[in-house]
């Protein structure tokens, strides 16, 4: 989505959010409103003003996950096929951002195989 856009209002507007209708997906606080599994915010549960032990606990694990996530598509900023305009099939893009990933996991000494 062209220009600066709210990540809910470009989840929308792309055509994202209906595509991933029926898939369980990870998200920050910007997509309050879809599917995405959010962290808790405070007050949130009624009669409480702070967060319980659950939902820390489940915040910590989502962030974990998350930060993986970012990590990795970071790394992919490295890498010159991914910065450039991708000219190859177009199905097995798929696996060469795979591809990719594992390699950069290898590189880093973590999560090699996992990706």
């Amino acid at each position: 989505v062209p220009g600066s856009h709210h990540d809910r209002k470009a989840m929308t507007e792309s055509g994202l959010e209906e595509l991933l209708a029926a898939t369980l997906y990870l998200g920050d606080l910007g997509y309050q409103g879809t599917d995405a599994m959010i962290p808790y915010k405070k007050g949130q549960r009624p009669g409480t003003g702070e967060l319980i032990k659950h939902d820390k606990a489940f915040n910590d694990q989502l962030a974990k996950i998350r930060w993986a996530v970012e990590q990795g598509i970071s790394h992919f900023k490295n890498w010159k096929i991914m910065a450039e305009i991708y000219r190859g099939v177009f199905h097995e893009l798929p696996s060469v951002i795979q591809t990719i990933g594992r390699l950069e996991f290898f590189r880093l000494g973590s999560l090699g195989t996992r990706l």
